[in-house]
């Protein structure tokens, strides 16, 4: 078994406490209690009785802790019962995501080497992989020949105006990410000046993929430029479909040419009906509520999404080559040709969900057990 496989094994233990996973919850989440904390005035705080009496009422129908009470900030809003009980703790999340991934090996499918290769063979619209490495050694993604990357890096960007991105296959929320660009003669690696042939021998000892940067659509790029501005998108399967479920834009800011919100980037709701965007978005890990992109000045309430219906078809369409997995959130670039997969995640963050959307319990068919 290899540390990874170990890793989740060693999770997959723990989740199945509730008490233990309360317990590390509170240990471990105290600074998402502190943003709740920043984000509401303080004379909106409930009077003590009434926050014992919904605290009873979510510990009594999710039969667990109550540290998402606090996490998202409940004490804070006027919400009806069944708004209250549509925030679901993270455990539940984990063990519905358990059942509907039965007997699939997430790992191996959420490597991103072998998600490009999914890709490919069930023709799903993506970003140009370019070559990938094992150990040492590059090759090409289309035809496994040893390749020399410090040639095909160099010949990529000769123009100067395009960007490489260099992906650990294992990552997750956009750390160990490599932006690679020139400006002028010198290449900058997530803006830093490097030369490349030192650069490349003292990368980390893991699998990489080498990809082109994708050109987003004028929309997407007026919100914000600097990243690739996707749309993390819940699908479920229903019958011999995948459905959309939630639609979140994650925008990058101050600079960043990534959009996770660990990373500090902002997200904001869409409609799935509509492709209209909420009027407020959110920075998960603090910043508070904003109406408007920190750098751009985008008015969020003045967007919806371009040609929504056609993009939301595009969508499913994709979603559903990858009915197998039953329940996944897509990461989606939007472009001038619609709609392009950059990866897709089995374990996507109910944390962020909830942030972002409100409760989702019966958006996401998420019951107590």
């Amino acid at each position: 078994m290899d540390k990874e496989h170990l890793r989740r094994a060693v999770l997959k233990i723990f989740k199945k406490s509730k008490l233990i996973f309360n317990g590390l919850e509170w240990l471990t989440g105290r600074k998402d209690i502190r943003v709740q904390e920043e984000i509401h005035p303080k004379e909106s705080l409930k009077d003590t009785l009434q926050i014992k009496k919904e605290k009873q009422l979510v510990k009594r129908y999710w039969r667990c802790g109550t540290f998402h009470y606090w996490r998202y900030g409940l004490p804070y809003m006027q919400l009806s019962e069944e708004e209250l009980l549509d925030y679901v703790p993270t455990f539940y999340h984990h063990k519905k995501l358990e059942k509907d991934h039965a007997g699939i090996d997430t790992v191996f499918y959420g490597d991103k080497l072998n998600q490009a290769l999914l890709f490919k063979e069930r023709d799903i619209p993506t970003g140009e992989v370019v070559a990938y490495n094992q150990g040492k050694k590059w090759y090409d993604f289309l035809n496994n020949h040893e390749i020399d990357i410090v040639s095909v890096i160099e010949n990529t960007l000769q123009d100067g105006k395009g960007k490489l991105f260099l992906k650990p296959a294992g990552g997750q929320g956009g750390f160990g990410i490599f932006v690679l660009k020139y400006e002028g003669n010198s290449l900058l690696v997530n803006g830093e000046k490097k030369y490349l042939i030192d650069f490349i021998q003292k990368l980390p000892n893991t699998t990489f993929i080498l990809q082109k940067g994708i050109v987003q659509s004028q929309q997407m790029m007026d919100i914000n430029p600097s990243s690739v501005n996707t749309l993390r998108v819940v699908v479920q399967k229903e019958g011999d479909l995948m459905k959309m479920k939630t639609c979140i834009i994650r925008m990058g800011r101050k600079g960043k040419e990534v959009d996770n919100s660990a990373q500090g980037g902002v997200s904001v709701k869409v409609d799935t009906m509509t492709g209209q965007v909420a009027p407020t978005a959110t920075a998960e890990h603090g910043g508070g509520i904003m109406t408007s992109h920190p750098d751009t000045g985008k008015s969020f309430g003045d967007i919806t999404i371009e040609k929504w219906p056609k993009l939301k078809a595009q969508i499913e369409s994709i979603g559903t080559k990858l009915i197998d997995f039953k329940n996944i959130a897509l990461d989606i670039a939007v472009t001038d040709e619609g709609a392009k997969l950059l990866e897709f995640n089995f374990r996507y963050g109910i944390e962020h969900q909830q942030c972002v959307l409100g409760g989702v319990r019966r958006v996401l068919g998420i019951c107590p057990q």
